[in-house]
């Protein structure tokens, strides 16, 4: 078999969209790079070079191809390896952020539209708006947001998370580290978290995050 016939095998064998990320990597753009330009997350090009590895390793049998696998594999390598403190904190965060969906779940857009009486026929414009306005907190989970539950009353968004967040943007806080901060005890407020206290004492709540620096995001 010639090089060019296994160069067509090895094609063949892809989906349309693993052939986009491959032509990607050949070019020598990075995983984040290849992301921006196909609108993915770069999880998502992880995943198709993944897929196209298992798929294609088979044929692995000459050395042109087996190079090809080394950029492929080399393209799924993080960009630079996390300190052992980076990692840990990094862990930590991922598991705040599971806690806080696990607790109190979360909403899509059309979800919110639902509990809000929307009428509209785009049924992620009113989330969309209502977090452009700062008036709730959206946060990022695998490519798609989600907006943490607990900051609605009767469908509408609760006028103390509206304030506090204005006040917590202020202090450069946004997303995640907006969305744990509710949910992270505060000294101001005796080790209790702000999201116990939206209802009982919401201007201790505003307090603390009127003395709030920042969170890692």
């Amino acid at each position: 078999m010639n090089v060019a016939t296994s160069q067509r095998e090895f094609i063949a064998d892809l989906t349309p969209r693993e052939r986009e990320v491959l032509s990607c990597v050949v070019e020598g753009l990075t995983t984040r790079e290849i992301a921006e330009r196909l609108s993915i997350s770069p999880g998502t090009v992880r995943r198709h070079l993944s897929c196209a590895t298992s798929r294609l390793t088979d044929r692995a049998r000459t050395a042109a191809t087996r190079e090809r696998l080394e950029v492929m594999i080399d393209a799924m390598l993080p960009d630079s390896v996390p300190s052992p403190a980076e990692a840990w904190h990094a862990q930590q965060n991922a598991q705040a952020r599971s806690e806080l969906l696990q607790e109190f779940g979360a909403l899509t857009a059309e979800q919110v539209a639902d509990q809000a009486g929307s009428a509209a026929a785009n049924r992620s414009a009113l989330a969309s708006r209502w977090r452009n306005e700062g008036r709730i907190v959206g946060v990022s989970w695998h490519g798609r947001t989600l907006y943490p539950a607990f900051q609605f009353r009767d469908g509408q968004p609760s006028p103390i998370i509206e304030h506090a967040a204005a006040i917590l943007h202020d202090r450069g806080l946004s997303d995640w580290a907006l969305a744990l901060w509710f949910i992270t005890p505060s000294g101001w407020l005796s080790d209790r978290r702000p999201v116990d206290l939206l209802d009982e004492d919401p201007e201790r709540v505003l307090a603390a995050a009127d003395e709030a620096l920042s969170l890692p995001a």
